[in-house]
């Protein structure tokens, strides 16, 4: 079976996707002007899930009918499972629940009357009476977004109401579906307080990008091409981790809660900047460069079988293959929700999650009880 092979898509150097980065370090702009950054693979298969909800929604047909087939981006491959297409249904369907008069999925929005040659992606929009709902999907596992003056959201609808210009549309709906992380959120702001936020927050921040300056350490940092040579962002985990180096004060050995605070924000920053600072000293020794003597050995490596097929035919399939319990939100999908909730419902519980740092503008409430929570090992990875 040939693969559905998803074709690329042109990006701004201000798109929305990387707002939060070139709002938050202009200078990053023109830094990373000429440099590749390899598609990660949870990227790829983000662009995947995203074209078959867009697909589905163009064709009427149902992400299920893909289960098995292969879908392609760029060099990485991924088949649709059951738990992949579950959570495409799963945003399809929240996307269903919205009236609309107009309705639009990955369709490109420009909004050059801000940014010169500045444009966008919206995953899924509708118009009816003057609202506009915008769905942004975040297929990924890891970090839980939120909707409330998201800066990616905030150039879509800029966005919307460029290109839309016709509709009289007076107030904007921002949602985040992320199915993989059972999360929904919504926030709504009206035009006159988008076009206010847009005022006060794009002209410096032009300034800035036609200047060049400006560079800042942040979250954003993971998706920006320069951050592996970045020395504002190495700068600020060396700070953090050794403090002034030609202090000549007794350190105290211990820290207290203050200390501790001073560190937090940054603590984000800090593992994002070792994990790239390794892989790019990796690149320039696979690059042959000399890196003061450091070298790359083999590390550990598990069995693996050369040929899975042939392991199939030489034993038999309940010694070869282990069976797995369905999740509640997939019998849930196959059962149907009222059928579900009639036979199955009181047996659903839902545990406590791992315990996450947060900061205090947070939106979630903090956990309680804590002595009372079964946790796993804080050490053991997640």
């Amino acid at each position: 079976m040939k693969p559905w092979v998803v074709k690329p898509v042109e990006h701004s150097p201000c798109g929305p996707s990387g707002a939060p980065r070139w709002i938050n370090c202009p200078g990053s702009v023109n830094a990373s002007k000429g440099k590749t950054d390899e598609e990660s693979v949870f990227a790829a298969e983000g662009s995947a899930a995203h074209w078959l909800a867009d697909w589905c929604w163009r064709t009427a047909a149902a992400p299920r009918d893909f289960i098995g087939d292969i879908i392609q981006v760029g060099k990485h491959k991924f088949g649709v499972t059951e738990d992949f297409a579950d959570a495409v249904e799963d945003y399809l369907e929240w996307c269903a629940e919205v009236p609309a008069d107009i309705s639009f999925s990955e369709t490109k929005v420009s909004y050059e009357s801000w940014v010169p040659g500045g444009f966008g992606w919206v995953d899924r929009g509708m118009i009816k009476d003057g609202l506009c709902t915008l769905r942004d999907l975040k297929f990924g596992k890891g970090v839980q977004v939120w909707a409330k003056d998201n800066e990616q959201l905030l150039m879509q609808a800029l966005g919307v109401l460029e290109t839309h210009w016709m509709e009289d549309i007076q107030e904007f709906e921002l949602g985040i579906s992320q199915p993989r992380l059972d999360h929904r959120d919504t926030w709504r702001i009206s035009r006159k307080d988008l076009v206010c936020w847009a005022r006060a927050t794009l002209p410096p921040v032009l300034e800035k990008i036609n200047a060049g300056t400006e560079f800042q350490a942040g979250e954003w940092c993971q998706f920006c091409r320069f951050r592996r040579e970045c020395a504002v962002r190495a700068n600020v985990g060396l700070t953090v981790a050794f403090g002034n180096l030609d202090a000549t004060e007794p350190v105290n050995p211990i820290m207290d809660p203050a200390e501790k605070a001073k560190i937090l924000p940054k603590l984000a920053v800090i593992k994002s900047w070792l994990a790239d600072f390794e892989k790019g000293v990796i690149a320039d020794l696979v690059a042959g460069k000399d890196v003061g003597g450091w070298k790359l050995v083999e590390g550990r490596s598990n069995r693996a079988f050369a040929n899975p097929d042939a392991v199939v035919k030489r034993i038999s399939p309940d010694d070869a293959f282990e069976k797995k319990l369905r999740s509640p939100s997939q019998l849930e999908k196959l059962m149907g929700k009222p059928r579900f909730t009639k036979i199955l419902g009181d047996l659903v519980v839902k545990p406590p999650g791992r315990p996450k740092l947060a900061s205090p503008d947070d939106p979630r409430p903090a956990m309680t009880n804590l002595s009372q929570v079964n946790f796993t090992n804080l050490d053991d990875e997640e």
